[in-house]
């Protein structure tokens, strides 16, 4: 009975999550510092560490990951990346970057959003074959 709601809630937890880790990213510096690392034996699912100097001197670590939430992965050092807070793009060496997939979080959130449905109307069907009736009182 509680499988769609389940199933709902996962999708919107899983969407949900990526678009605002990804949203929430706020860079703006030049690469002064660049490491990739790969998981072995097959060098799949790299992450590369940034060390990026702002204009006014100060200095940030950003973690690309091997997930769609992070910006590009093996950026060489003297790349200028620019990403401002609540964006899904971001600008490398002043060139607009839109690698985010929003069409496919919004179709899971999508499905979600069906599962949910879904789950309201097994409810309310099994609601109103118990014989309760909308004012609360029984057949």
């Amino acid at each position: 009975m509680y499988g769609p709601i389940l199933v709902a809630v996962l999708m919107w937890l899983f969407a949900g999550s990526e678009i605002y880790q990804r949203a929430v990213i706020d860079l703006d510096g030049t690469v002064i510092y660049s490491a990739t690392s790969c998981m072995q034996p097959y060098n799949n699912r790299c992450g590369t560490t940034y060390l990026l100097r702002a204009r006014d001197g100060s200095e940030q670590r950003y973690d690309a990951g091997p997930t769609d939430k992070s910006l590009r992965r093996r950026l060489p050092v003297g790349t200028v990346l620019m990403k401002k807070k609540w964006a899904l793009s971001y600008a490398v060496n002043g060139r607009e970057v839109r690698d985010f997939p929003l069409a496919f979080y919004a179709g899971v959130l999508g499905l979600g959003c069906v599962s949910a449905i879904w789950w309201c109307i097994l409810i309310g069907r099994d609601w109103v074959r118990s014989g309760k009736m909308s004012d609360g009182l029984s057949r």
